[in-house]
This record gives structure tokens, C-alpha cells and sequence, in this order.
């Protein structure tokens, strides 16, 4: 907001493009007549990288039956036990649900 530059409003128009393309798409979320609950699986391989050692993690979110997020990251740094990734991949999960 404070002294922007051409490559704020690149960014901006970049945006509003991707907002004009996609105004149409969205979450079908449906009444099954159960409860909505938030249901989070995740998953992780340690050390999996034979390069550099690194793991491998992943989370899917559902509301309902509908997923609402997810992702799948190489981590960055090794991990020095499969505890480690799992508590880390599991900690990502609940600041994502907060």
C-alpha cells in the first residue's frame, strides 16, 4: 500500500485474471443428512529422497465428503527419526484446521 511498484500492479492484474477465469468454479458441498465434520488424513515417508535425504509429507482435509484442502511438500530439511516427520506433518495439519 506504501509506495507501490510496477511489479505490484503485475501482480495485481495477474490476480485479477485468475479471478476472472475461475469466478465459476467452486466446492459442491453437500447435505447427506450427517453432520459436517472435518476429517484430516496425512501421511509421510521418511528419508525417502536417496539424493539428499529428505522427507516427504502430505495432508488431505473433508468437510463432509467434500476435500477442502490439501497439499505435498518435500521438506527441507533431514529429519533425524520417522517420529520427527510424522509430528511435523501432523503439527502443519492442526495449525491448518485452527
Amino acid at each position: 500500500m506504501h509506495v507501490p511498484t510496477s511489479h505490484h500492479w503485475q501482480c495485481l492484474k495477474r490476480l485479477l485474471c485468475y479471478v476472472r477465469v475461475t469466478i465459476t468454479y467452486g466446492l459442491a458441498i453437500r447435505h447427506t443428512g450427517l453432520p459436517l465434520r472435518l476429517t484430516a488424513f496425512v501421511d509421510s515417508n521418511w528419508a525417502d529422497n536417496l539424493d539428499d535425504r529428505t522427507s516427504t509429507s502430505a495432508y488431505l482435509v473433508y468437510l463432509g465428503s467434500t476435500p477442502i484442502s490439501w497439499c505435498s511438500h518435500k521438506k527441507r530439511t533431514v529429519a533425524l527419526s520417522s517420529t520427527e516427520v510424522e509430528y511435523r506433518v501432523i503439527a502443519h495439519v492442526a495449525a491448518e484446521l485452527e
